[in-house]
């Protein structure tokens, strides 16, 4: 949707109130901070059968590329068709001009699902085209490209991204350079912003005994419609982040040698051998280093790229695995409050008898020990949640909301500040 600048807090009010009248509730902002509502919001529902569905509406106050329009704003707004709802929409040659820049600068060749409709609407509507683009590009080459799209020329007019990128930068300064300069440095301090403050990623922890279901749940909660529109980035991990060699490998280099595979070390069935206090020390050390530096690439791949990352088990498998319960539970419980935290940490809990049925590594006696253990870790964590896994399309619908409960809990300032207010507060 595109607003105009002096209409920009009206806009924004008007969708938030929609949205509020029509059910839905906001989740998350991703602001373009130079501007006052530009970006892309999202919001959530449920349906009567209690499954989430999730709408995104991207609003724009200018048809920019790194804060340099390429098209012309001015012949825009003069150029709407209006429609008996109250909509405004660009005249077919406008739209096909757009269609055609926003991917080709962004994402370096037209989008062959577009390509059709550019074909189309550039042919009802030349003029249109080319005016729209002239100021930004140069009526010179707005014809170029209106007679390249005619005929279908895709890779050529992919060929010619960095030159018309380079036209766009040399023609805006050239217009306005004072003005222009000022859009560029506000478009370069939001992106930096943006990169420090942004909360729009989100880190996501299974943990239960074997059976439990974590690798099937973290499986289909990646796969669903919900996440993929929440999260265009998602991934998975095993255990630990794998940036570091195994110790095994760091041990060989100093002549040491262990008795027991490293692989069996991970075990935590009945025939597994507690190690001695050293040992079980050295492990969660070593790893735990790994887990923290696991902060750094979370804060960059969630903050930059909003992308969800699933653990499956994680560091707390320490509290679980029997190698390791000569180690003083305070010094894991130490090294667990400075590794990378999660946004939520989820006890994938079902009946014993249920869990053994599934996967027969531990003993019942086992399942519960371990249960009791995942349930003591949530109730002490800040975002701990247990989720009953006795159907998996509660369990997938359950997790959902607890994503997007804390997805709202993270970005709460900045919900309040583009004015949401919880369903039933707002005035009518």
């Amino acid at each position: 949707m595109w607003v105009e600048s002096s209409q920009a807090q009206d806009g924004q009010e008007i969708l938030l109130q929609c949205a509020q009248r029509s059910g839905w509730e906001l989740t998350r902002v991703l602001l373009r901070l130079y501007h006052y509502s530009a970006g892309r919001y999202f919001f959530h529902r449920r349906g009567e059968d209690g499954a989430y569905a999730i709408l995104e509406i991207d609003i724009v106050e200018s048809m920019s590329w790194k804060g340099i329009h390429y098209v012309d704003n001015t012949f825009l707004a003069k150029h709407l068709l209006s429609y008996p709802q109250g909509f405004f929409k660009p005249s077919p040659g406008i739209e096909a001009s757009i269609l055609l820049l926003k991917t080709l600068l962004f994402e370096g060749e037209v989008l062959e699902k577009y390509r059709e409709r550019i074909v189309d609407f550039s042919s009802k509507d030349p003029t249109g085209f080319v005016e729209s683009i002239s100021k930004p590009l140069g009526r010179k080459i707005a014809r170029v490209l209106l007679s390249m799209a005619k005929e279908e020329k895709w890779s050529e007019i992919g060929e010619s991204r960095h030159s018309l990128q380079w036209r766009l930068v040399i023609r805006a300064v050239a217009n306005n350079p004072l003005w222009q300069v000022r859009q560029t440095a506000l478009y370069f301090y939001s992106r930096l912003r943006e990169r420090l403050s942004a909360k729009c990623g989100f880190f996501l922890v299974l943990i239960g005994p074997d059976g439990s279901g974590k690798t099937t749940t973290a499986e289909m909660l990646l796969e669903s419609e919900v996440i993929k529109k929440l999260f265009p980035n998602r991934t998975y991990f095993y255990r630990n982040f794998s940036f570091t060699p195994e110790l095994k490998t760091i041990a060989s280099l100093f002549g040491i040698k262990f008795k027991q595979k490293e692989s069996e070390s991970r075990k935590r069935d009945s025939t597994a051998v507690p190690f001695g206090i050293l040992r079980s020390m050295i492990y969660p050390i070593y790893y735990g280093f790994e887990y923290f530096l696991g902060r750094f690439w979370l804060w960059r791949e969630k903050e930059q790229h909003c992308r969800i990352t699933v653990f499956d088990r994680y560091f707390y498998e320490y509290f679980l695995q029997k190698q390791f319960i000569k180690c003083p539970r305070w010094f894991l419980s130490l090294i667990s409050r400075i590794i990378a935290q999660p946004d939520a940490l989820v006890f994938l809990q079902n009946e014993p008898e249920v869990v053994y049925a599934r996967k027969q590594e531990l003993s019942i006696e086992e399942i519960v020990q371990h249960s009791q253990v995942c349930e003591r870790i949530v109730y002490h964590h800040p975002n701990g949640f247990v989720v009953h896994t006795s159907s998996k399309g509660d369990v997938l619908t359950e997790i959902q909301g607890i994503v997007i409960t804390q997805l709202q809990h993270k970005q709460g300032a900045l919900l309040r500040k583009v004015g949401w207010r919880e369903r039933g507060q707002r005035n009518n």
